[in-house]
């Protein structure tokens, strides 16, 4: 299990380190064009990213805030480094988890402060699927929004080149 987790906990800074490549490149107005999706534009969906990531180790650590977290700037790069920064604590977290710990049941509330205990290896493998998912909005927003050179950020492809 912990290999596993550990495998997607780097294919996900991978993945968010071929996105960043794509964001860095693109016209900084971009960032902010309302797209059709779950969030706005392309900022609010990798906020989401970073607020998910962060608030999820948190609630493992029984460190969880009540407030759903907001990035204080609305700078994409800042964002995106915070976010890859995030992730590398993630690789760490996980690298560093005993098998004792991955199998105890982590107490949270959601951000209605409806209680909830789920494993803490499902909640780990839950935030790399999320962020995932997410990603995959991303490059469906970036299409809409014009950008024809996208990476392929699959966690094939990642095993591929590892």
């Amino acid at each position: 299990m912990k290999k596993l987790l550990l495998s997607y906990a780097e294919y996900n800074l991978w993945a968010n380190e071929q996105l960043t490549v794509v964001l860095n490149n693109i016209d900084k107005p971009l960032h902010f064009e309302t797209v059709i999706s779950s969030f706005p534009n392309l900022l609010a969906t990798l906020e989401h990213i970073w607020q998910a990531e962060y608030v999820w180790k948190l609630r493992i650590l029984n460190q969880g805030p009540s407030v759903k977290p907001s990035f204080p700037t609305k700078e994409t790069k800042a964002l995106v480094e915070t976010l890859l920064q995030v992730n590398k604590e993630w690789i760490e977290f996980v690298q560093t988890i005993s098998d004792e710990k991955l199998e105890e049941i982590a107490n949270y509330n959601n951000w209605q402060g409806t209680p909830f205990s789920t494993p803490v290896c499902q909640i780990i493998h839950h935030v790399f699927n999320h962020s995932t998912f997410h990603r995959g909005q991303l490059i469906t927003m970036l299409r809409q929004l014009g950008v024809t050179t996208l990476p392929s950020t699959d966690y094939i492809t990642y095993t591929r080149i590892v």
